[in-house]
């Protein structure tokens, strides 16, 4: 006579990830697709910039979307790390 072992069953629940894990890998997962956004803006920006040919309002513009762009990147690395730090600290 065998006995059935449910183990493997608990075990798959207990590695399952906590709310706050999932919260953190997909806040982690929206703001790399975002920083890869910011970055695509960044050359673009410097494209732009670059082939004005001497056109001021061409220049400006370029030198405009390249400053948003940077301020952009800088808001999303500053989010991902007070995200970070909170959840660590919530988890904790």
């Amino acid at each position: 006579m065998r006995i059935i072992h449910t183990a493997h069953a608990q075990s798959v629940i207990g590695d399952a990830p906590t709310v706050l894990e999932l919260i953190l890998r997909v806040l982690q997962f929206l703001l790399s697709i975002s920083s890869v956004l910011a970055l695509v803006a960044i050359v673009f920006a410097g494209i732009l910039y670059l082939t004005a040919g001497g056109d001021i309002n061409r220049a400006a513009l370029g030198k405009r979307s390249l400053i948003a762009s940077a301020i952009g990147l800088t808001v999303i690395v500053v989010s991902l790390v007070i995200v970070t730090t909170v959840i660590g600290t919530i988890g904790a």
